[in-house]
């Protein structure tokens, strides 16, 4: 058998003993071909792109140099791409900050100047501790004093200080009376001296400062002891005109229209306004003395107060809120004292204002407009009368005029407005 084989081998030609070439198997692309492929297909790009834009090629230049020069310019790259737009908020961001600081500093200095106007305030109030005056409204007094001669009004303060004539009328003036508003007086001429009933004489008014002086009226007789209504519409006065009896009479302001009030057979004497101006006190003697009487503002309604029998009573006056009656009172020849009654009882509640052992001659009182005091004419020494003030109960009596002249019809002059 190997001998056949041998001879199948040894039959064979040349030509069957050349090898046979197997095909070459294809080759596969790898990763690395494909990375090197994109690589340069990228280079192709950049470079077409860099040479064609010569601002971006310029910059990459700038930007190399910058790399090995250590300085890095920024790079601002064409409009279209968009990636770089997102770092420019970041400089907005500060700025919008700055600004909102801004506005908390400004409200600070805003309140700066509240200091400045505080002190505004103090100084309008550094005038202010001036007390106020004593017994309230201007703190004022008007009064009548021959000091100079024959009596002529005058003004001072309710502490004696300002002292100054008002008047300068040859035959005097006395018997001041204010205007409710403290704007004007209205006074009795000729006054040679104090007296009960004055002759010959007529009404003048002036203003506060003593100008603008004018003669009401005159009659056949004498018109004085005016007294002003609290509405300022009229005055009640004593008049000698009807058969040289001593009359209250009522004149309206407006149209000088005078009209008598008392009955015409008595004295009436010393009229006086409640503070509503709806009724009257005066002095009668239409029983023989002295006595406190009241009337309506018409006339009518007469009817008698006190019933001091042998006492002699003068200057009524109400309260300012109408709830008492001060008045002067004293035997025929005795020393004369400030009393008060309750109204509407009269005499029935009456005492005396000043001292209950001790008899310091006091008269003609009236209330301050605070109603606290009282302003009167006195002369402790038995000589000398002077302008005083008290409170209501008799307490610190204080001495305002000094002149050995004789100082009488004190009034305080009201509320100004």
């Amino acid at each position: 058998n190997g001998t056949g084989a041998f001879s199948q081998t040894n039959n064979l030609s040349e030509e069957d003993l050349t090898p046979i070439e197997k095909p070459e198997p294809k080759r596969k692309w790898g990763c690395l071909n494909y990375l090197a492929a994109g690589l340069a297909v990228f280079v192709i790009s950049v470079g077409v792109l860099f040479f064609s834009n010569r601002t971006l090629y310029q910059k990459m230049v700038d930007s190399t140099g910058a790399y090995v020069s250590g300085v890095y310019p920024q790079l601002t790259l064409p409009a279209g791409l968009v990636s770089t737009p997102t770092i420019e908020p970041t400089p907005t961001k500060t700025a919008t900050i700055a600004p909102s600081l801004t506005p908390t500093i400004v409200p600070t200095q805003t309140l700066t100047p509240s200091p400045t106007i505080t002190p505004t305030p103090t100084r309008t109030l550094s005038p202010t501790p001036t007390s106020t005056p004593v017994g309230g409204g201007v703190g004022q007094i008007a009064f009548a004093s021959d000091r100079s001669g024959t009596p002529q009004i005058w003004l001072m303060n309710s502490d004696g200080s300002n002292l100054h004539q008002l008047t300068d009328i040859q035959r005097g003036a006395c018997q001041p009376d204010w205007s409710p508003d403290g704007a004007q007086l209205i006074f009795t001429s000729p006054c040679e001296k104090n007296l009960e009933i004055y002759r010959d004489s007529s009404l003048v008014m002036i203003d506060a400062d003593g100008s603008n002086q004018v003669n009401l009226f005159t009659s056949r007789g004498g018109d004085y002891y005016p007294a002003w209504s609290p509405d300022g519409k009229s005055i009640a006065f004593v008049s000698l005109r009807t058969n040289n009896l001593p009359q209250i009479y009522l004149m309206e302001l407006e149209t000088k229209e005078i009209e008598r009030l008392s009955t015409g057979v008595n004295v009436d004497i010393y009229p006086s306004w409640s503070p509503g101006g709806s009724q009257i006190l005066f002095i009668s003697q239409r029983f023989g003395q002295h006595q406190i009487w009241t009337m309506d503002k018409d006339g009518g309604e007469q009817e008698r107060l006190s019933i001091s029998q042998d006492m002699i009573n003068t200057y009524p006056v109400w309260s300012n809120d109408g709830k008492e009656i001060l008045f002067t009172q004293s035997l025929a020849g005795g020393i004369p004292q400030l009393m008060a009654a309750y109204f509407p009882e009269g005499a029935v509640k009456e005492y005396r204002v000043y001292g209950q052992t001790e008899l310091v001659p006091m008269r003609d009182a009236h209330y301050s407009p605070d109603a606290s005091w009282l302003v009167l004419e006195s002369w402790p020494d038995g000589d000398q009368h002077d302008i005083y003030i008290m409170q209501l109960n008799g307490d610190q009596l204080t001495q305002l005029t000094f002149d050995l002249g004789a100082d009488f019809d004190p009034v305080w002059r009201p509320n100004t407005h």
